[in-house]
């Protein structure tokens, strides 16, 4: 059985996690700029019946966004919502998101995250981007990364870019459609580049006639087959976490 929650730490945080004696490794979720939804808790479903403990911040909490309870989480981005998430998201930060991620993390380690198993993160659009900043920051919590459809994920001047490769490590996976006009062919080459390094074990797979927002299930171009791929990989990088 899987069980999902609300915890506070010290912002809204979804708890998604099997219900076992042993608790897999930590799975963060970072959402796409739509935030935190039925979508983004039936995603981190899936990857608990993997055996991971799940968790899916909301970030626009800082902001006055609450979700108060999972149980009324609407299944799609209501239209009149749509221009109040997309200022929120232009809102958010780079360091927000990542000194709320440590915050999330201290307040995790105490009964939910598993003792001495490597954070597995994975993000979805703008998510992916904070993915990578979050791995830079904390290369010794986060080994393990998907980043699925990501958008302006690696940073605009070389020292950014030079810092970011040497600090990220471990597993990383891209997932790319074909068709998405944020990652055209010549930006999937500059991801390649920035990470064919040793101290990344980096996979790259690009979904012919994919769009943008393939892997979640209440955006227009979702591609079930697509997104079935990418979570059989997140599935073998949840068993690297162990």
């Amino acid at each position: 059985m899987i069980n999902a929650s609300l915890l506070h730490c010290p912002f809204e945080v979804v708890l998604v996690a099997p219900e076992t004696a042993n608790p897999g490794p930590l799975a963060v979720i970072f959402p796409d700029i739509w935030g935190v939804r039925a979508a983004m808790v039936t995603i981190a479903k899936t990857i608990a019946e993997l055996g991971a403990t799940v968790v899916v911040p909301n970030f626009y909490d800082t902001f006055g966004y609450k979700l108060g309870t999972i149980d009324g989480l609407p299944n799609v981005v209501a239209k009149e919502n749509e221009n109040h998430l997309l200022a929120l998201g232009d809102k958010l930060t780079d360091e927000d998101v990542v000194s709320s991620t440590r915050a999330m993390l201290h307040c995790l380690k105490d009964g939910v995250a598993p003792n001495g198993a490597t954070s597995l993160a994975v993000g979805f659009c703008m998510g992916a981007r904070h993915v990578l900043r979050v791995a830079e920051r904390y290369p010794e919590d986060f080994r393990v990364m998907a980043c699925l459809h990501g958008t302006d994920m690696l940073p605009e001047t070389p020292q950014a870019r030079a810092s970011m490769k040497k600090s990220i490590r471990g597993d990383l996976y891209f997932g790319f459609g074909s068709g998405d006009p944020y990652t055209p062919p010549e930006e999937i080459k500059r991801v390649r580049r920035a990470f064919n390094r040793d101290k990344v074990d980096m996979a790259i797979r690009v979904h012919r006639g994919a769009n943008h927002g393939y892997a979640v299930p209440d955006r227009p171009h979702y591609d079930s087959n697509s997104a079935q791929i990418d979570f059989e990989q997140i599935a073998k990088m949840i068993t690297l976490a162990r």
